[in-house]
């Protein structure tokens, strides 16, 4: 008893110590399974294993085709919010309410840098285009499905998609339209490539 009284702090430090390196084993241990399962994560997510032929196919397809990086445009910031000339163009006039109602929504471009581009109406494959600039509004023929990003004059009407291609890789689009690449010059559209697809590869771009 004796001896535990003139020790007790010696003995104290000793249990503290043994404690915290119990601590350090099983938590560290768990640190160290958890990277080695998210590195085997990792690893199987990039391997090209994980990648089916088709999938492959379709990467390199993609490729091949313009792409947003190969037109790219000045981003400017909303706000300030542009101020609409209605009187621009027909539609304009005729769609008022709608598209301002989309500049007060707003909160960025979508579109060659200072334009926003939407389609109007449901089943119309046409789309507005408002100069964040100049407030001008422009029409033109779209797609049912138009893609576009901020910093790019590049649009593409119906993308290609891998769930639209047979067993033997020709591409059959929905809608029966056809992908179209196109650049917006600041006033119209340019196509610069519909391409026809056959056996995963572009045969045409007229």
């Amino acid at each position: 008893m004796t001896w535990l009284k003139q020790n007790w702090i010696k003995i104290g430090i000793g249990i503290l110590i043994l404690g915290v390196l119990v601590l350090v084993k099983e938590f560290g241990g768990n640190l160290y399974k958890t990277a080695l399962i998210n590195d085997a994560i990792k690893t199987a997510a990039l391997s090209p294993e994980t990648v089916s032929e088709n999938e492959q196919k379709f990467i390199d397809l993609e490729k091949s085709l313009p792409r947003f990086e190969d037109y790219p445009a000045k981003v400017y910031p909303i706000p300030p919010k542009p101020k609409l000339v209605h009187e621009s163009n027909p539609y304009g006039m005729r769609y008022w309410t709608l598209t301002e109602g989309w500049i007060d929504r707003a909160t960025f471009y979508n579109m060659g840098g200072h334009y926003l581009m939407n389609r109007y109406a449901t089943g119309n494959p046409d789309v507005l285009i408002i100069d964040g600039l100049t407030g001008q509004v422009f029409h033109e023929h779209g797609s049912q499905f138009p893609d576009s990003v901020a910093g790019s004059s590049l649009v593409m009407f119906n993308p290609i998609k891998i769930d639209y291609f047979s067993s033997d890789g020709d591409y059959k689009p929905y809608y029966d339209e056809n992908p179209r690449y196109a650049v917006w010059d600041g006033k119209q559209f340019n196509t610069i490539c519909e391409p026809i697809i056959k056996n995963w590869k572009v045969i045409s771009c007229s």
